[in-house]
């Protein structure tokens, strides 16, 4: 069975990516890095319903308009889910809050940076997916720098 799934990458205006560290308390993937807010969609949730609630409960963020990118179906081992990956452009005063405890910090940083963290820390399995089918698609060169 496959089952949808939403990721979101959030950037600022200066074309910078938002990467945050999950909680040490996480049940998967504690205290790993990502580059993607995301999970899973509630009972009768639609997919853009799930992604805005999803930024707004881990980073507060919740006015801002989300794109949808693309859809992809991953069949893994673990997981099997038809993914379906946003953006969300944070405009500079907003404020980035980690209020519901699943983050536990975050950042604004450039791909650049994103590539020296990536080969430095551990990042959300997930995440990194995510992250490559939006670079096979040449998303990141869009929005980011």
């Amino acid at each position: 069975m496959l089952i949808p799934a939403i990721g979101v990458l959030v950037h600022n205006e200066h074309g910078q990516i938002y990467v945050h560290q999950r909680s040490p308390t996480k049940s998967m993937h504690a205290s790993y890095y990502d580059m993607m807010v995301g999970g899973l969609p509630l009972a009768g949730e639609s997919i853009l319903d799930a992604a805005r609630n999803e930024v707004g409960e881990e980073l507060g963020i919740r006015d801002e308009a989300l794109h949808r990118l693309f859809t992809v179906t991953w069949l893994g081992s673990r997981n099997r889910v038809i993914l379906t990956i946003f953006r969300v452009c944070v405009p500079e005063g907003v404020k980035i809050v980690h209020d519901d405890g699943e983050v536990v910090w975050g950042k604004f940083v450039s791909l650049s940076e994103l590539e020296v963290m990536m080969q430095r820390e551990k990042f959300v399995p997930g995440g990194l997916k995510a992250w490559q089918e939006t670079v096979n698609r040449s998303f990141h060169t869009r929005y980011l720098k």
